[in-house]
């Protein structure tokens, strides 16, 4: 496992372990393998993990707080503040008693996501989420500290930077971020001053050339970036198209081809596909994943440390 360095001398692996699912929510609950899984990941080279106030209900934070007080391994943490739990969402608090009952209902009615969590990018509520997550956490300061999808808006603010001043300046945390829902608002935070780090989501079927020279640019400035959903959510997967039918038709059909054509190129598998797109940009610091299967985690780290052969360019993706 390679590391690259971000600023004040933070090394992060260049695979990093995303913590959404980490504990118990309605729709699963892997709370009893947390651990375990932390520990392969930390043996397989991962050092870099990404949680969020929100996540599981604040358990991911509580189940990372909890390894990190029985190891003294060097491990990177990375939190979020500014996407709050709804007033339905906290019911599930009390409920967690009852979620294997509740999963089949949930499923049933298609619980989306939007019902569950809200915004508040408010200095008070980034302040006091802040808060919460060093106790959970039990860090201070929190190593990376970043804005949960903040809107264009919030990121005009300039009660922002100020604020990423000063819980710097109060040794709350080390650096200051920004986390974003789309890859297409990457330009909208090049101005921002007290930026250390961007998280976007990427993969070769949304990425567009002038993404190349934006992502360059901010790497010059000596910002990291951190690239997420590289699989796009498993639409870029077989499995995805099995299990959806293909509903995007033409063009599913017309990426599928040229995914199998590429794939039988260089004798690589999809899931190798879209991690050796991003590696050779190079232009991220770490490439952001999750997986609880212990076969697919190994799988991901064996496929990231495979030479690229130099015939093979991540331009014959762009545009499919």
């Amino acid at each position: 496992m390679k590391y690259n360095e971000l600023r004040d001398g933070i090394k992060i692996s260049e695979l990093s372990f995303g913590c959404a699912r980490l504990g118990k929510s309605i729709h699963e609950d892997n709370s009893g393998v947390a651990h375990n899984i932390i520990d392969l990941a930390i043996d397989l080279g991962i050092n870099y993990f990404d949680t969020a106030s929100n996540y599981s209900y604040g358990d991911s934070e509580k189940i990372l707080g909890s390894y990190l007080k029985k190891t003294d391994k060097n491990i990177i943490v990375s939190t979020k503040g500014g996407m709050e739990l709804s007033h339905l969402a906290k019911y599930g608090l009390f409920l967690r008693p009852f979620f294997k009952y509740i999963k089949p209902l949930a499923k049933s009615n298609q619980v989306k996501s939007k019902n569950t969590k809200i915004t508040d990018h408010s200095i008070q509520n980034l302040s006091l989420s802040l808060k919460r997550s060093s106790k959970r956490l039990g860090l201070s300061p929190i190593p990376i500290f970043k804005l949960h999808n903040p809107s264009p808006e919030v990121l005009k603010n300039p009660g922002i930077p100020a604020f990423f001043n000063t819980i710097k300046e109060k040794e709350k945390v080390t650096l200051t971020g920004i986390s974003i829902s789309s890859i297409t608002e990457i330009e909208s935070c090049t101005y921002i001053d007290e930026i250390d780090i961007i998280q976007f989501p990427i993969n070769y079927l949304e990425f567009k050339p002038e993404h190349y020279d934006i992502l360059l640019d901010l790497t010059e400035k000596n910002i990291g970036l951190i690239g997420r959903a590289p699989f796009k959510r498993g639409l870029l997967t077989s499995a995805n198209h099995i299990k959806t039918g293909s509903e995007r038709g033409f063009v599913d059909q017309r990426i599928t081809a040229r995914k199998a054509e590429i794939c039988r190129e260089f004798s690589i598998d999809e899931i190798q596909l879209a991690l050796w797109f991003l590696k050779d940009l190079r232009l991220l610091d770490s490439i952001l994943f999750s997986s609880f299967n212990p076969h697919h985690l190994k799988e991901n780290v064996n496929y990231n440390e495979a030479t690229i052969p130099v015939s093979f360019s991540w331009k014959d993706l762009v545009g499919l």
